[in-house]
């Protein structure tokens, strides 16, 4: 029996693609030329999900997943997998593969950038290094902005004004994405650092420390250490 695949019709999906002629005016407009939208979706629970595509996309993709699991494979490399609260970019043009687990298909948001300015803001951030944890906060602002860029693009498709505001609100998402990851990888380097000091500090009770001493064993400067604690 062949293997159950599916590209997309999923239950209570959403799919908005941009028509053929809407592309080819964001494309000459200055406001959106660098930056835009020409596809966006959800797809819920997507039991069987799957796409190869082996020489790439000519779009950047974006996908967040929400609940369930999935996994992703990019010019040969090992399969990463991919849980809530992950997101994933494909740049343009990289050769991948993707689906969703089969015991427990993931629910994704997912978009496809077009323009120089998305390979940018994405090589910028590090958005295509690996999957990025996004803080609460963060996964907040995703699915409110993009049921915001959703509900204008699928509502107002032939509205160059609402095609702009779209563009500028994933612009605004993808550096917000950046600078909240890079500061949550930040964060988890000051708590290894922290918990290497108080172990340190820990087996030492009996005895007496010093700053110098302890900053010293964790390669930090003193009042490196001291703005941790």
């Amino acid at each position: 029996m062949a293997e159950t695949r599916k590209k997309d019709g999923f239950d209570s999906q959403k799919l908005f693609i941009q028509p053929e002629y809407m592309l080819e005016d964001l494309t000459a407009s200055d406001l959106t030329n660098a930056l835009y939208v020409s596809d966006i979706g959800c797809f819920p629970s997507a039991m069987f999900h799957y796409r190869e595509r082996s020489e790439g996309c000519d779009s950047h993709i974006l996908i967040y997943c929400v609940e369930g699991e999935g996994w992703l494979e990019t010019s040969g490399d090992k399969q990463m997998k991919i849980e809530p609260r992950q997101l994933v970019v494909i740049p343009a043009g990289t050769p991948h593969r993707y689906g969703a687990s089969i015991d427990n298909p993931w629910t994704i948001y997912w978009m496809h950038l077009r323009g120089e300015h998305a390979a940018q803001l994405i090589q910028i951030y590090g958005l295509d290094t690996n999957q990025l944890l996004l803080p609460i906060a963060m996964h907040t602002k995703w699915l409110e902005d993009f049921e915001q860029c959703y509900s204008l693009l699928s509502d107002k498709p032939y509205s160059m004004p609402a095609q702009i505001h779209v563009s500028q609100t994933i612009r605004h998402l993808l550096s917000s994405v950046g600078l909240s990851t890079g500061s949550s990888v930040q964060n988890q380097k000051g708590e290894r650092y922290l918990e290497q000091a108080i172990r340190y500090m820990t087996d030492r009770l009996t005895g007496s420390l010093t700053l110098p001493e302890l900053a010293n064993h964790t390669g930090l400067s003193k009042q490196h250490l001291t703005y941790l604690f």
